[in-house]
């Protein structure tokens, strides 16, 4: 019932006003899956209202979400809040339910979020009740509280940095820890992100460009996550063809390194990962050393080497070669070769994706994968799998804007665990007061 006051509670304040300052998305989605439920079915209907006042500097968003699956019917209330700028934006007040995305995941929070903008510095704090979206990468906890701080960018005569750090406090849930006591969890968490950049003033060499980012668990003295990254580009000459700017092409090779820690203990993978990089449950790190080039025109290879170390201790090696080619009239093609040995375990992949766009209205995308598994425990297995995407947008006389239709779906054949699919009908039409199209 509070469901469908608080639609026509919103379809009533959009027919009210002049529609100048509102915005949104409506989608209804249709689906069959048995990768949850054997031979599940169900519908899912979305929407989204977004409220601008730049004269007020008032903004608020709003997304409402229905679900039927088979015999289950969820109402849900994702996202409902206000923002009020003072000062040109140079602080922002956020009350309600709003959505974040940081070293917990993606999820929501009912509470408010003070941001203070100075100059290229921002600091922001929040605190509330935080709320999980299915589906989602997140971690489980109660009340939270926060702080962001992006600091100002330091710029010297050949070196330049900006990063940003965070704090957070996460009350979590009762937890059994044996049969006559229980405890309440609760967490610190600090993470950070850092860019920098090293110029120099040779013409065939770039400037050495270094990203880093982390997540630490300061209660478990454990780093959760952690990526350091640094690559630079060689200019070794230049094809005949003229570019866009009416210069040769220049030919590039972009040598990189990367170190990464990884837990996997929650993480819901994309179609594509799902093959790659020999994906294991719990706490693995990466040392990734590789090569990209562009020989010619159009297209890109590039060649890397990793040793995996998983956290009981094992060590493996692997190879990843990949090729893209952008063609003309709109074509895209990627293939990519893995191969992962640890202990006495191998695994090799093959993944090949093709993209068309077949028009100005219409888009097509088709993949495909092969896995071969080998290990001394469980013997030899496979796994295939394809994944495809048709969208089109379709214009209708009365609507000022066009419908864009989706179909998509997924297969996977797995020899011993039973094979899934995913089968999918999507539609979704957005509108835009603020430019006169709405219904």
């Amino acid at each position: 019932m509070w469901f469908k006051s608080v639609v026509l509670c919103g379809v009533s304040v959009i027919s009210s006003v002049a529609n100048a300052n509102w915005a949104g998305r409506f989608e209804v989605l249709a689906e069959s899956d048995n990768r949850y439920f054997e031979n599940g079915y169900g519908i899912e209907e979305q929407l989204e209202l977004s409220y601008r006042n730049a004269d007020a500097e008032l903004q608020g968003d709003l997304a409402l979400s229905v679900s039927r699956w088979q015999y289950e019917r969820k109402e849900v209330l994702e996202i409902f809040y206000f923002s009020k700028s003072f000062n040109g934006g140079g602080r922002v007040i956020t009350a309600g339910r709003f959505p974040r995305i940081d070293a917990l995941g993606v999820y929501y929070l009912d509470g408010l979020q003070f941001r203070q903008n100075v100059e290229d510095s921002k600091l922001t704090i929040y605190g509330g009740i935080r709320g999980r979206n299915e589906g989602v990468n997140s971690v489980d906890g109660e009340m939270l509280y926060g702080a962001d701080w992006i600091f100002p960018t330091l710029k010297l005569k050949n070196f330049e940095q900006t990063g940003e750090m965070s704090w957070q406090y996460l009350k979590q849930k009762l937890t059994q820890v044996d049969d006559d006591s229980k405890r309440q969890g609760s967490q610190n968490r600090v993470s950070f992100n850092w860019r920098g950049e090293v110029r120099n003033d040779s013409w065939r060499l770039s400037s050495v460009n270094f990203f880093s980012s982390g997540n630490y668990a300061v209660n478990e003295k454990l780093w959760e996550s952690m990526h350091v990254s640094a690559y630079q580009d060689v200019q070794f000459g230049t094809v005949g063809n003229v570019g866009h700017m009416g210069k040769l092409d220049e030919r590039v090779a972009r040598v990189r390194f990367d170190y990464e820690i990884l837990n996997l203990t929650e993480e819901i993978l994309t179609f594509k990962q799902q093959f790659f990089n020999n994906y294991s449950r719990g706490t693995q790190s990466h040392l990734i050393i590789g090569i990209q080039l562009d020989p010619l025109a159009r297209f890109t290879w590039s060649l890397s080497g990793r040793e995996v170390t998983r956290e009981w201790g094992i060590n493996g090696f692997g190879a990843v070669a990949s090729l893209q080619f952008n063609g003309v009239r709109g074509w895209r093609w990627i293939s990519q070769f893995d191969r992962v040995q640890i202990s006495d375990e191998h695994t090799t992949s093959i993944y090949a994706e093709v993209e068309k766009a077949l028009s100005s209205m219409m888009r097509f995308r088709f993949s495909g994968v092969a896995s071969k598994q080998e290990d001394s425990l469980t013997g030899q297995s496979h796994l295939y799998g394809v994944d495809f995407k048709l969208e089109k947008r379709v214009r209708f006389e009365r609507l000022p804007t066009a419908v864009r239709l989706s179909g998509e779906g997924s297969y996977l054949k797995l020899n011993r665990l039973g094979n899934e699919y995913r089968i999918a009908l999507r539609m979704i039409y957005r509108f835009d007061g603020r430019r006169g199209e709405m219904f």
